[in-house]
């Protein structure tokens, strides 16, 4: 039994909430196209990554990043992109400390394969999001 709400525990006021982002489908390319450019692909799925739309194409455990509007694919999201997407999602007031790659995972994202990027947050309650290093798709986050 706790005393503090799961919600709080979990951080999720700290995250922002979005509503889909329109983006004419004659400026995107085929996400049949997308998913025929990866062998074994079982889903195409759109995001987006800062600014750019992106596909995110799903073969097995692999899990390809294409820019949406060209069908190239994209490089991992760098650590600057991760500083903003973590700047984007974090709705707290606290300054961004640090941005890491991690292996070993702590137990608050036990279920998750590493690596992941960790975006820890300053503050009493260090408020942490983490996000795939191969498609900057946002994870759990965390308040501990």
């Amino acid at each position: 039994m706790t005393a503090i709400h799961l919600d709080i525990i979990h951080g999720d006021h700290f995250i922002r909430t979005v509503q889909p982002r329109p983006v004419a489908a004659n400026t995107l390319w085929d996400p049949l196209a997308a998913a025929r450019s990866v062998p074994g692909a079982e889903s195409v799925k759109l995001n987006w990554l800062v600014d750019r739309p992106t596909y995110i194409v799903t073969s097995g455990d692999n899990r390809v990043l294409l820019d949406a509007r060209t069908g190239s694919a994209l490089p991992a999201p760098t650590e600057p992109e991760v500083r903003q997407l973590a700047a984007f999602w974090f709705t707290g007031e606290e300054p961004l400390t640090r941005v890491a790659l991690i292996d070993d995972l702590p137990g608050e994202v036990r279920g998750r394969k590493p690596p992941l990027r960790r975006a820890e947050f300053d503050g009493w309650n260090k408020p942490t999001l983490y996000f795939s290093p191969n498609t900057g798709e946002r994870g759990l986050s965390h308040r501990a």
